[in-house]
């Protein structure tokens, strides 16, 4: 389930997901075809070396779009978000602050 697991996740909290995750394709695959477009046809650049370049620019795009756009999460879906260590450690029972060894 594109949710990750999260229970009590509405069909339409899956459905926007999904749209988010088929966009942001949408958008590197655009970005893909102008790298190659300008690469190719406008600097004559060699192709299968471009298309490596490109292939390795959208793998960073789709990742980084990944993490920030299609599955991030915030405290509205699960309520609560973890963004550090100290808050990890508070959620397990440990003091903030202190070493964890």
């Amino acid at each position: 389930m594109f949710e990750g697991g999260r229970r009590n996740v509405t069909a339409r909290q899956t459905v926007r997901q999904f749209g988010s995750f088929v966009l942001c394709r949408i958008l590197t695959g655009a970005v893909d075809l102008l790298i190659m477009f300008v690469g190719v046809d406008l600097l004559g650049l060699a192709p299968a070396l471009l298309k490596i370049l490109a292939n390795l620019i959208v793998i960073v795009l789709n990742y980084f779009a990944g993490k920030a756009v299609v599955f991030r999460e915030s405290h509205a879906d699960t309520g609560f978000h973890i963004s550090s260590p100290d808050d990890l450690r508070n959620k397990t029972g440990r003091e903030s602050g202190k070493e964890v060894k």
